[in-house]
């Protein structure tokens, strides 16, 4: 537990398309994330809202295309997604309470949302994008683009998948690639993931861990970094204290993995 506690929210609601007759139980539910008394995330490809103690869900999209990876704003008004409209992924921002989506990437590569600014004036995304500082499809960078639209900005780093900003904006904990949705097991192989720090003002990189199999997703609170880890045979929660570079075990799952977890508040949410 961190110093204020944390709830650690497992998905479980019942789906409505606006009618009060018995529906089953929600499954395959992903990609959630969490805002006060508010967990969004994607069933059958469209985004849904519901109240983060459980009950009854209310549909927010509609689109044929595949909706994803959605993400509340830090005042909880909006939320940024990833949108699969036009045959490739774009980055969308909508109200929280619904409403048309705003498309905020255009180029012809796969952009993700990622996470949004501290300020909640900007989204991060990653992207394959071509580019003089790009050198391929394989790599992904990342990007800040403002939340009302225009041109991103490259992040200085040369690769970089999912990430979290520090609360002051200065700071990134990040992976360095994009393997989250693979499907390997136990992978210890040239592709395995760490937990990195990126300081802008000193444009440095630091690893903060060193463990042979997938330590990823970073999740950063306070002055510690959440992030999941199967160096426990399953997926499960662990937090890194950054002042004394201890780790220590959030989650105890010994069937399914943790897939997919959400830091929003004191509260973390995930797929299990």
């Amino acid at each position: 537990m961190g110093k204020r506690g944390f709830f650690v929210l497992a998905l479980i609601v019942i789906l409505s398309a606006g009618t009060l007759q018995a529906a089953p139980e929600g499954r395959l539910m992903r990609y959630p994330d969490i805002s006060g008394d508010k967990i969004v995330f994607t069933y059958g490809g469209d985004l849904w809202v519901v109240p983060s103690g459980g009950g009854m869900a209310s549909r927010l999209t509609t689109h044929p295309g595949f909706e994803a990876m959605a993400k509340f704003s830090p005042d909880g008004k909006q939320i940024a997604f990833t949108g699969s409209y036009d045959g490739n992924a774009d980055a969308f921002v909508m109200p929280a309470e619904g409403g048309a989506p705003k498309r905020l990437t255009f180029d012809p590569a796969g952009d993700y949302v990622v996470e949004w600014y501290p300020t909640g004036e900007k989204v991060l995304f990653r992207s394959n994008m071509l580019s003089k500082t790009n050198p391929g499809p394989r790599y992904s960078r990342l990007f800040l683009i403002d939340a009302k639209g225009g041109f991103p900005d490259v992040l200085p780093l040369f690769e970089g998948g999912l990430t979290s900003f520090s609360p002051d904006g200065k700071k990134i904990a990040y992976n360095r690639m994009e393997t989250e949705s693979r499907t390997w097991k136990r992978y210890q192989g040239g592709m395995q993931q760490d937990v990195w720090l990126y300081d802008f003002e000193k444009n440095k990189s630091e690893q903060l861990t060193d463990f042979g199999g997938f330590d990823g997703v970073p999740m950063w609170h306070d002055n510690s970094v959440y992030f999941i880890s199967d160096r426990d045979h399953t997926m499960n929660i662990f937090c890194l204290d950054l002042a004394t570079k201890k780790t220590r075990k959030i989650t105890n799952h010994e069937e399914f993995d943790v897939k997919w977890p959400r830091i929003g508040g004191d509260s973390i949410v995930y797929e299990n």
